[in-house]
């Protein structure tokens, strides 16, 4: 996800074990978030599951999103709570689409929820989002994961609309969840990354093949590469176009009625097919909202479990 002068070429898909001191010792070990759909962030390209928050004294929805690998600030919201800015010369990161970015660093926030709850946002980036972001007063993307510890994990129930912190094992327990075998998941790691980033990659089976497809509770639907294994024999039909962070429209394909299944959980889905993806983790594609909707995930720092309705 990141490149500069001192990083390298662009990497999108970046998973780290680096966790802010503070983010371990303050946050709300009782942590519970109510998270919305509301219709003023329902749109077809942007992610919907929220929580109104106020950080720099100023409130906004803010969006978690699993694909995203790091805590992303919108630059609008940065200088309407005048949150200062750390310099990054030549840092960029890529959007969905394989975009790439210019970004800034900004150091970690206290955040606040409407109830009361109290957590902090580690070190983040800070990105420019297409101008309905600002419309719809969504002021950046939240990384669930990147709010579990050693000692807790973040458990986000997509059933519910719920997010919460809970012991890894406490929580499997709880939710009669399915932990993912090692060999089912991917872990990808950029530990020179400037900020704290975590992403997982997912072993997804169909019909046709498998995949290894990111998992992204920001995106509404699932999204395939073009010529990965898993569209070899699909019928595909005049799609549309999607849209990244980066602003850049890229026209899909629509694969229909496509049978996937991960973690013993099985759906039917209508999936997109475009030319490129970011870059890294999830090398064929991304799962999103429409596979994961009737699921809880429980994120771990180096696991992860599933507990999904039939």
């Amino acid at each position: 996800m990141f490149a500069g002068t001192k990083l390298g070429r662009i990497f999108s898909a970046v998973v780290a074990s680096l966790f802010a001191a503070c983010s371990g010792t303050s946050r709300d070990a009782t942590l519970v978030l109510s998270l919305s759909s509301d219709a003023a962030i329902s749109d077809p390209n942007a992610p919907a599951l929220g929580v109104q928050l106020t950080i720099g004294g100023h409130a906004a929805w803010f969006v978690f999103d699993t694909g995203a690998g790091a805590h992303t600030l919108a630059s609008w919201f940065v200088d309407r709570a005048g949150l200062q800015l750390e310099s990054a010369d030549g840092l960029t990161a890529q959007d969905a689409t394989g975009t790439e970015v210019a970004v800034q660093r900004i150091p970690a926030q206290h955040a606040e929820s409407l109830d009361g709850h109290r957590f902090v946002v580690a070190d983040a980036i800070v990105a420019r989002f297409p101008p309905h972001f600002e419309e719809a007063a969504v002021g950046g993307l939240l990384n669930p994961q990147l709010l579990a510890t050693p000692e807790r994990a973040t458990v986000l129930d997509l059933r519910s609309s719920e997010l919460r912190a809970e012991p890894y094992a406490q929580a499997v327990r709880r939710l009669g969840a399915v932990p993912v075998a090692s060999e089912d998941l991917e872990l990808c790691t950029q530990a020179e990354a400037p900020v704290p980033n975590l992403l997982y990659a997912l072993r997804v089976r169909s019909q046709n093949g498998e995949a290894w497809l990111k998992l992204d509770t920001g995106a509404n639907i699932t999204v395939f590469r073009a010529g990965s294994p898993i569209t070899q024999g699909l019928p595909l039909e005049s799609g549309g176009e999607t849209m990244g962070v980066a602003g850049r429209r890229q026209p899909y394909q629509l694969a229909r009625e496509v049978r996937l299944s991960f973690v013993g959980h099985e759906t039917t889905l209508n999936a997109h097919v475009v030319e490129s993806t970011a870059e890294g983790c999830g090398k064929d594609g991304l799962l999103g909202l429409d596979a994961l909707s009737s699921c809880a995930l429980i994120l771990g720092p180096d696991s992860l479990a599933f507990a999904c309705d039939p």
